[in-house]
C-alpha cells in the first residue's frame, strides 16, 4: 500500500472477517518523518521537529475489531463513550527512527526509537539523548482506550544542564519564563522537572502539567516585556525620589509635604508608556541578570502560570508571577522593590523599607501592556501606609 508519500507490505494471516477478524502480521514500513510530522502537526504543534527517511519493520497480532464491534450484527454499530479506541487484545511492535530532531528547542542528533502496543497502550521505554551540553530523559506512556485518548510521563527531570538558546526563548520558554520573550540574545544553563503530566493526544492544549523550571543561571537581552518593566521601573523611580525628597532643616514641613506630594501622585499616576521594540538587530540598551533559581509552574485550563520568577534589571531584583496563555495573552503581575537610593529622607524610608509596588501586567507576549489603574491602587496603598504608618503624616496632624 502506498499512500501520501508512505508505503507499507505485510504478510501474514487475517482470520475470521466477520467476527473477532484476527491478524497475525508482520511487514515493513518506508515513511518521510518530516512529513508525517507535517500532518500531524494540529496534534502535536510546533514543538516537535524531525527529520527522516526511513524503513522500519512492523508487526500486528490479535483482533482488530473491539469486542463490542465484533459481537454486534449491525452494519453501523453505536460507539459508546465507555468502548475502547482499539481491541485490548491487539498487540504490536514497530520502530521509528529520525536523522536530526529538535525538542521543545533543544537540538538531538539522531536516533531510534521502538514502540511496543499491548492491552490499548503504547510503551517506549526511557527516550533518552546526550547532548552536547546536557541530558534529555523522557519516559512516556500513551493510552489509547482511556477517555479521552491521553499521554503522560514518568515524572523526573527531563531536561538537564542545557544551555538555553534563542529558539526556546521563542518556543516554550516564554510560557514558563515570559520575560524571555523574544529576547535579542540568551546565555545561561537551566534543568526541567516534571512532577505530573497528562496530555490528550487529540486535543494537547488541555495538557495538565506541574513542574520545576530550575535556572543555574542566565544573562539575556532585552525584548518586549522587559522594555516594559524597565519603563515602569524608571517611572515608578521617579516617582518616589520626587515624594520622598526632604529637606533636613525643615523636617516637619517638607516631611509633610512628601508624604502629601505621594498621595498627589497616587491619585493621578502618569500613564506608563511602553518604548517601541526595536528588535534583534537594535543595540541592546541593558541586559536581564537572572540568578540560580527554582521557579514553580503548572499548565492547565490553557494557561501556564509560573511563581516568583526573579529577574535583575540594573540594581533593581523585579519578581513576576501569574499566568500567560497559550494564546500569548498576559495576565502577569511585576513586584518591584522601593530601593533605599531612592528615598532620601531616613524618616521616610524607615516606612517605605520592605514595601514593593505591584505593576500589573496584561495584553500579549509581543505586546505587553501596563495596567495603569491597578498601579494606582498600589501606590495608594503605599500612600496610605506613609499616612497612617510609624512616622506617618499622622503624627504631624498630632503636633
Amino acid at each position: 500500500v502506498t499512500a501520501d508519500q508512505q508505503s507499507f507490505t505485510a504478510q501474514g494471516t487475517i482470520t475470521d472477517l466477520f467476527g473477532a477478524c484476527q491478524a497475525d502480521l508482520n511487514g515493513q514500513a518506508t515513511y518521510d518523518l518530516a512529513h508525517l510530522l507535517e500532518r500531524a502537526r494540529p496534534f502535536v504543534g510546533n514543538s516537535i521537529q524531525a527529520i527522516g527517511k526511513d524503513t522500519q519493520s512492523f508487526a500486528l497480532k490479535g483482533s482488530l475489531r473491539r469486542a463490542d464491534s465484533a459481537s454486534s450484527t449491525s452494519n453501523a454499530p453505536v460507539v459508546q463513550e465507555s468502548q475502547p479506541l482499539i481491541s485490548p487484545a491487539l498487540t504490536g511492535h514497530g520502530g521509528l527512527s529520525w536523522a536530526a530532531a529538535n525538542l521543545l528547542g533543544v537540538t538531538v542528533g539522531g536516533g531510534k526509537i521502538q514502540p511496543r502496543l499491548d492491552n490499548g497502550t503504547i510503551e517506549t521505554g526511557l527516550i533518552e539523548f546526550r547532548l552536547s551540553d546536557g541530558q534529555f530523559r523522557l519516559v512516556p506512556h500513551f493510552y489509547l482506550n482511556q477517555r479521552p485518548p491521553s499521554m503522560t510521563i514518568d515524572p523526573g527531570l527531563v531536561l538537564e544542564s542545557v544551555e538555553i538558546s534563542e529558539d526556546m526563548c521563542a518556543g516554550w520558554l516564554k510560557f514558563v519564563a515570559p520575560i524571555a520573550a523574544e529576547t535579542t540574545r540568551a546565555n545561561g544553563k537551566f534543568s526541567l522537572v516534571l512532577e505530573s503530566t497528562t496530555v490528550p493526544l487529540l486535543s494537547p492544549a488541555d495538557a495538565q502539567v506541574r513542574g520545576e523550571l530550575q535556572i543555574q543561571h542566565a544573562v539575556m537581552g532585552p525584548g518586549p516585556l522587559a522594555d516594559s518593566l524597565v519603563q515602569a521601573i524608571v517611572t515608578v523611580e521617579s516617582m518616589v525620589r520626587a515624594s520622598s525628597s526632604v529637606n533636613a532643616s525643615r523636617p516637619n514641613q517638607d516631611h509633610f509635604n512628601a508624604i502629601t506630594n505621594l498621595i498627589g501622585q497616587a491619585a493621578g499616576v502618569p500613564g506608563l508608556q511602553t518604548p517601541q521594540y526595536q528588535g534583534k538587530d537594535a543595540t541592546p540598551p541593558y541586559q536581564l541578570n537572572i540568578p540560580e533559581q527554582y521557579v514553580p509552574f503548572r499548565v492547565e485550563g490553557r494557561r501556564i502560570f509560573h511563581d516568583q520568577f526573579h529577574v535583575v534589571v540594573g540594581n533593581v531584583k523585579v519578581v513576576t508571577s501569574g499566568p500567560v496563555g497559550m494564546d500569548q495573552s498576559l495576565q502577569m503581575v511585576a513586584y518591584v522593590p522601593v530601593l533605599r537610593q531612592w528615598v532620601q529622607d531616613e524618616r521616610v524610608w524607615k516606612v517605605m523599607e520592605g514595601k514593593a509596588l505591584e505593576i500589573p501586567i496584561a495584553g500579549t507576549i509581543r505586546s505587553p501592556r501596563i495596567d495603569t489603574k491597578r498601579v494606582e491602587h498600589s501606590l495608594r496603598r503605599l500612600a496610605g501606609e506613609l499616612l497612617l504608618g510609624p512616622g506617618g503624616l499622622h503624627q504631624f496632624l498630632r503636633q
